[in-house]
This record gives structure tokens, C-alpha cells and sequence, in this order.
């Protein structure tokens, strides 16, 4: 009887283990807490012959069905949360878990060992190019700066795991950078020297244990510092910002915990405690606040997020990555497609362009060259992308798009609206690709121009390509699209980037 009793008791486990995700799924209760980070969820998939036969579509449904099943993010945060304190692995991608528990991400260990570099060439082009904007600029008095944020894996290299073999450091972007704009003596704010410079003498942490971005504290120390260095480029009196009190709390601010939220685990990992200066600003009677525009990664979210840039400036106009454009002027974001960059960049007093170094490799994300080519007339710009298909592309980096493996063939993948053909005209496109061996483009719906057919791309490594042609008397309304339609899907995850378009001087 009593074995009887177990059994049955076994069996109802057994059964609402089953049945009580499909109820959570269905009627949404209880509401089960959103995973933190960035997440591509995948799309209910549709039916078709071609699909069902080829295998992508169970693919796809079994995909859909797992990411939507009832207590999911629980499900989730447990196993990560096993696996962290039993095995030391993290799940979240490109987070590494370093010496005494600190976090970093992998893209910022890299550029600290000089792994990313990207060659003495390309960063001499930059800043020759800065060089040229700034001198243009400051004859219409607008201040150009390069800001050199911080980087988590340069602040504490002690903790990079053993595995990156941390001691063996050779040329890294930052160092070059340093050199050419001391050579070409281009305004220059190095917060990341800085930082480094007062680890063993400040008051309080300048990088958490669990963010990857500088501390509340060490967002505000930076931020009064443009400022001041605002005040004497350019003569004027600006907001004075100072703080009455600091509360050290484990109440984390801002980005002060941003990657131990991404972790998604059970609890809040326990670390030391982190500064937060309460600010006061001086009244803006007769005090100097210019218009701002940044360029910049997120490392200026943290100024633009918390509203202290709007203290400070009257305007301020954030270009993200050089992909997104945010305002104090408005809610949401706007495309950069949206302005005529060199009247717009006009229109500010100051102009900054920041990136941590971990982004140095993709610096200033297309911003210096566009501008430049609008400035001197070019021949050559970037192809930007205005459209993907989100359910088969994902923007993996500035400049990189990734088509993931199981894209069916016959669809477009990403666009180009506007690629400014010209009549009667030569041009090449130049790319660099690596994945799957075939990838197409066109000009739709100007037909003119062939299909062009790349067979020749690497499944491991970038190499460069182009596609050189010539345009009649209408391109006027041509868009460029990129596809493939050889093989019924792709078979691995394909990347394309630096999408250039150079036009003929013939």
C-alpha cells in the first residue's frame, strides 16, 4: 500500500512536471521575469514543400518550441546558475569569467593583448582623415575631439583568464592611435591612460566586478573632464558640476552590475560596493552651454541615459555607432539616413567621436570616412545597409552583417536603398566575406547590370572580394540586394562587411 502510495505520487510529479509549462505557455500565468541581455527569438516558421522536405522547417519549429515553453527564463536562470557554481561556465555569449570571478568580454581582452589590431595603415588613414576634419571644423569654430574610453581588460589585465595567455601582448590598436594623433596633433582625450593612471589612488572603484562599462563613479569624473577640456579649447564658462554627498551602496546604478545581469542566474552575485556622487549643478545664468554631437559606443549612454549631458549642453545629439540617431530634441530613435550629415555635424559647436578600445578595431564606425568623403568630395563610401530581413540576419558588429545558417535560397537578405548610382557611370563594390561558398547581388529592379555570383568565399577566414560595373542612362531607382539562389538554404553562418562602393574617375 505504502508503495502504492509513492508510485502515485511519482506519477502526479511526473505529470505536472508535463503539464505546467504548456499551462504557463497558454494562459501566461504567472508571469514568469524576462531573461536580461540581447536575444534573436526565433519566428513561428511557415509551412511550405520546399521547407518540410529540405529539413529546415522541423529545424525551425523545434527552435520556435523550445524558446516559447512555459517557464522558460526560469528554467534558464537555473541552469545557468548550476552551471556557475559548479562548473565555473558561464552561458551568456562573448562573457568570460576571469580571475577572482571578474567578468570581462572577449572582445576586450583582445584589443588589451593586441589581438584585434588591425595594422599601422588603417589607423594612420583615420586619424590623417581626423586630422583634415578637425582643421576644417575649427575654421567654422566647431571643436573636434577623439575620445579614447576605457577598457575593462587594459584596467585589470591581472584578471584576465590564464587561457589568453594575458603576458604575451603584442601591438595593440590604442598604442598606434596614441602615436598618430600626438603625430598629428589631433585633440585627443585619453581617458583610457587616465583611468589606468589613478587604479592604485582613487577614493573608489573605477570599474565594477560584474559590469563591463566604467563605474557611476568613474562615468562622472570623466564627464566633468570633457568638460573642462570644452571650457579651454574653446574660451567659454560652462556648467560647473560638483557633489554634496556619495553614497557607497549595493543598490547598483546604471551599468555598475550590466553583465551580472546578463548572466541570468537566481541571485545577485555578491561583490564589493560601488560609489554614487549625488550631483549639484550650478545655475545656468550666464554660464556657456554649447551644442554637443557624439559619436560614440555605449560607453556615452551613460552620460546621455542618465541626463547629466543635458545639464551641461543645450543640445545633445548622440549618433550610435553610427547607426542609430538619438536627440534630446526627441523620443526614440531616427536613421542616419534621416540627415545630411555635413550640415548636420555643422550645426554643433562640439563634436566628439568616443570609443573604448575593445571598439578601435571598427573606429569611428564609418563616422570620420563619411564625413570626410562629404567634406572633400571622394570617390569612395560606404555602402550602408537599410534594411534586413531580421528573421535570417543579425548586425553582429558595426559594419558586419551575419546570415545564419538554414536561410532558405530566392530570399533577400539585406537591402541597400540608397546606393547613389550615377548615369553613364563606373563603379566597385568591394567586401569582405566569409561563410558559405555562394553569395549574390543585384540591382533590383534595374536590370542593366548582371547578377553578380561570388563562388569563391572561405568557410574560416575573410577575404576580400569586388564587383566592378557600369550604369546606363536610369540607375536613378536601383536598390541593392543581397542574396542567393544556387542552394536551397545556406549551410553555415555567413558574414559580409565593409561594404564599399568607389566610383571611377574615367
Amino acid at each position: 500500500m505504502k508503495k502504492s502510495k509513492i508510485q502515485n505520487f511519482i506519477f502526479v510529479c511526473i505529470v505536472l512536471m508535463m503539464i505546467l509549462p504548456l499551462m504557463q505557455q497558454i494562459t501566461g500565468f504567472p508571469n514568469v521575469a524576462s531573461l536580461k541581455g540581447y536575444f534573436v527569438k526565433p519566428l513561428k516558421p511557415y509551412l511550405s514543400a520546399s521547407n518540410l522536405f529540405t529539413g529546415s522547417y522541423q529545424d525551425s519549429l523545434n527552435k520556435y518550441l523550445e524558446n516559447n515553453i512555459g517557464y522558460r527564463p526560469d528554467l534558464v536562470r537555473i541552469n545557468n546558475t548550476v552551471d556557475y557554481y559548479l562548473y565555473n561556465k558561464l552561458n551568456t555569449n562573448n562573457v568570460i569569467l576571469g580571475k577572482q570571478n571578474y567578468t570581462f568580454e572577449d572582445g576586450y581582452i583582445n584589443a588589451t593583448l593586441g589581438r584585434d589590431f588591425v595594422g599601422e595603415e588603417k589607423i594612420y588613414t583615420v586619424v590623417k582623415k581626423a586630422k583634415a576634419i578637425q582643421d576644417y571644423l575649427f575654421e567654422r569654430d566647431i571643436t573636434f575631439i577623439l575620445v579614447f574610453a576605457p577598457g575593462k581588460a587594459t584596467f585589470f589585465p591581472e584578471f584576465i583568464p590564464d587561457i589568453y595567455h594575458p603576458d604575451s601582448i603584442t601591438t595593440t590598436n590604442i598604442e598606434v592611435y596614441r602615436e598618430k594623433v600626438n603625430e598629428f596633433n589631433v585633440n585627443v582625450i585619453d581617458y583610457n591612460d587616465w583611468f589606468v593612471s589613478m587604479k592604485d589612488t582613487t577614493n573608489y572603484p573605477l570599474y565594477p566586478q560584474y559590469g563591463i562599462h566604467w563605474s557611476y563613479y568613474g562615468m562622472i569624473l570623466a564627464l566633468d573632464s570633457l568638460a573642462h577640456y570644452i571650457e579651454r579649447n574653446r574660451d567659454i564658462d560652462m556648467i560647473e558640476m560638483d557633489w554634496d554627498r556619495i553614497d557607497i551602496s549595493r543598490n547598483f546604478k546604471d551599468t555598475d552590475y550590466d553583465l551580472g545581469k546578463a548572466l541570468n542566474l537566481l541571485w545577485k552575485l555578491p561583490t564589493f560596493k560601488m560609489a554614487y556622487p549625488h550631483l549639484v549643478f550650478e545655475k545656468e545664468e550666464g554660464k556657456v552651454m554649447p551644442s554637443l554631437l557624439a559619436v560614440s559606443d555605449s560607453y556615452f549612454w551613460n552620460w546621455y541615459g542618465t541626463g547629466f549631458t543635458s545639464r551641461l549642453f543645450r543640445q545633445t545629439n548622440f549618433l550610435y555607432y553610427f547607426n542609430q540617431y538619438y536627440s534630446s530634441d526627441f523620443s526614440g530613435s531616427k536613421k542616419i539616413s534621416d540627415i545630411d550629415l555635413l550640415s548636420f555635424v555643422e550645426g554643433h559647436e562640439v563634436v566628439i567621436v568616443m570609443a573604448t578600445d575593445g571598439n578601435l578595431k571598427t573606429y569611428a564606425f564609418g563616422f570620420i570616412e563619411n564625413l570626410y568623403n562629404e567634406i572633400f568630395n571622394s570617390n569612395e563610401r560606404e555602402l550602408v545597409i537599410t534594411w534586413n530581413n531580421e528573421k535570417y540576419t543579425l548586425n553582429s558588429s558595426p559594419q558586419e552583417w551575419k546570415i545564419l545558417k538554414g536561410t532558405p535560397g530566392f530570399e533577400t537578405v539585406l537591402k541597400c536603398n540608397e546606393p547613389g548610382l550615377e548615369p553613364n557611370t563606373t563603379y566597385t563594390i568591394t567586401y569582405e566575406a566569409k561563410g558559405f561558398s555562394i553569395l549574390e547581388m543585384d540591382f533590383y529592379p534595374y536590370s542593366y547590370i548582371p547578377v553578380y555570383v561570388n563562388t569563391e568565399i572561405l568557410p574560416e577566414e575573410y577575404s576580400d572580394f569586388s564587383w566592378e560595373f557600369t550604369t546606363d542612362n536610369s540607375p536613378d531607382k536601383a536598390e541593392l540586394r543581397i542574396y542567393m539562389d544556387y542552394r536551397d538554404s545556406f549551410t553555415m553562418d555567413t558574414y559580409i562587411r565593409n561594404l564599399r562602393i568607389i566610383k571611377s574617375n574615367n
